[in-house]
């Protein structure tokens, strides 16, 4: 079992839910802060010096590295079955925040046969990071209000509309309509689609940059006509 002392003098990470500490895994070198690169595509047009950028607004994955050891062989199995797949990690020297990852590299058996040796673990990172206690973020609304965009970057927000018939929802003055509902709707920004029981029409505005709700950094108005009894929102502030 890990004491206080160990959580505040060792470094560690938390992956799917298990701490490296409990894992018998030593964390001896933490990952550089990094920002993602925006993704911009270079043209090159006849006639004109240079080249044109076009920026589309959306980022890049990097690559995270975690370097640790062991010194108990018997961790072995558990922990590469562990370091697997995808899911959220959590660094000690960033407790607030989470990232989204996929393990992208082998981790060396053979090497990790030796008694306290190193070995090198390599994330596929998701462009952002989040807050790690989005419960505290939700929100619900029975009236217009003003929302802050605490993060860095513009929110993919979920939003769930309770009510009936033909109701319309507006974020910045953007009108995202949907037509015969039934109970609720729920409007899942990041993944673009709408989850019901029933079937709808989801109408978004003509002129919007995005085809479902963003909230930009700052603040954000919202409200909504039709008949409308509430309003849920998982904001999912995030950060560079």
């Amino acid at each position: 079992m890990r004491n206080q002392a160990e959580e505040l003098y060792r470094p560690y990470f938390i992956f799917n839910g298990k701490n490296s500490l409990d894992m018998g895994v030593i964390v001896t070198s933490m990952p550089d802060v990094q920002k993602a690169k925006k993704r911009v595509e270079q043209v090159e047009v006849g006639g004109r010096n240079g080249v044109l950028h076009i920026d589309d607004g959306t980022y890049e994955n990097y690559s995270l590295s975690v370097e640790c050891a062991i010194t108990q062989r018997k961790n072995i199995d558990a922990i590469c079955a562990w370091l697997d797949g995808v899911g959220e990690i959590i660094f000690s020297t960033e407790l607030d925040k989470k990232y989204r990852v996929r393990v992208d590299n082998q981790i060396s058996i053979g090497k990790m046969l030796q008694y306290f040796q190193k070995f090198t673990v390599t994330f596929d990172t998701f462009p952002f990071k989040y807050s790690v206690n989005q419960s505290d973020d939700f929100l619900t609304l029975t009236e217009a209000n003003i929302l802050r965009n605490r993060g860095t970057v513009y929110a993919e927000p979920i939003i769930t509309v309770y009510g009936n018939g033909d109701v319309t929802l507006s974020v910045n003055g953007n009108a995202y309509t949907i037509l015969g509902l039934r109970a609720k709707a729920t409007l899942d920004c990041e993944c673009m689609e709408i989850l019901t029981e029933s079937s709808v029409e989801y109408l978004p505005p003509a002129e919007a940059d995005f085809l479902f709700p963003v909230f930009d950094v700052g603040e954000n108005s919202i409200s909504w006509s039709g008949n409308v009894e509430k309003v849920e929102i998982q904001p999912n502030w995030r950060w560079l």
